[in-house]
């Protein structure tokens, strides 16, 4: 069996952090290691961290001030002893079987595993009471999860199917994460350090699959609704840059450029209702 190292990169979101490691528990064996990259974190974060009640102890890496997620997560590949590196962010909450429905497309071949990601709002007090109490944690995000919407095309035979390449739900050989350089450390802000990743593996050849089964659930938080439109214009023009010789790579960010300009990143506003109401309850 394949080894996995599952990175989660971290910045002071603990709540959001101890329930998606409580949630990891089922799906970590001897074959599998959890590496929490502390980014730039307080120091009672990490206190408090040291305290939590895992059934795994995870591996961590401390980093004393905020260097961004694309390095964040190369130091988490560095330590990475996994044949398979799953990237997760630290609001997440996998499903059951996660793991396993990755591992299956990697065995048939696959470098590249997109599982599906679903949005899912909960109060303040229930991410604290599902921490001490797991037991009906899953049937809420069963019923509640809201599936988000892949870009067109993310079959394995899709010339956009790097688009859908998201770290909140990917695994990734690791011998092809080291072989097209991992993560590019220009990207400090926010905005696409993942896509990019995505294109090199897609220009590499690759074979990308999709899992339905491999699930995990986005506990969203106020940073979410954020515009970070200037982060992301920024990061995207030095993509068009980097890919100007490719004429379809840099026309797909040429758009998505112009679309992100005009409608800015990441703004629903039944999201945002949403939230405000779960926020006053």
């Amino acid at each position: 069996m394949k080894k996995v190292s599952i990175i989660i990169p971290t910045y002071n979101k603990l709540m959001r952090l101890r329930l998606a490691l409580k949630a990891l528990e089922p799906e970590v064996d001897e074959n599998v290691e959890v590496i929490v990259v502390f980014d730039g974190c307080d120091k009672v974060v990490i206190d408090h961290f040291h305290k939590l009640n895992l059934s795994y102890k995870p591996i961590e890496i401390i980093n004393e001030h905020n260097i961004g997620r694309a390095k964040a997560r190369n130091k988490g590949i560095e330590a990475a002893k996994g044949d398979v590196v799953f990237f997760l962010d630290d609001d997440r909450i996998v499903k059951p079987g996660y793991v396993k429905a990755h591992l299956e497309l990697h065995e048939k071949g696959y470098g590249v595993v997109l599982g599906q990601r679903n949005q899912l709002f909960m109060k303040e007090s229930d991410i604290v009471n599902y921490y001490e109490d797991t037991t009906d944690l899953f049937d809420y995000c069963e019923q509640n999860g809201e599936i988000e919407k892949y870009v067109f095309g993310h079959g394995a035979t899709s010339p956009i199917r790097w688009m859908n390449f998201f770290t909140g739900n990917v695994s990734v050989d690791r011998k092809e994460l080291l072989d097209v350089g991992c993560f590019d450390e220009f990207f400090t802000k926010w905005g696409h350090e993942d896509l990019d990743l995505g294109i090199r593996l897609y220009l590499k050849g690759v074979h990308f699959g999709y899992t339905t089964r491999g699930n995990n659930y986005h506990l969203m938080h106020e940073s979410n609704f954020d515009n970070k439109r200037e982060q992301s214009a920024l990061n995207l023009r030095y993509m068009i840059g980097k890919y100007r010789k490719n004429f379809f790579v840099r026309t797909m960010l040429r758009l998505l450029y112009m679309k992100q300009s005009v409608f800015g990143v990441r703004i629903s506003r039944d999201q945002m209702a949403k939230f405000e109401m779960l926020s006053q309850e």
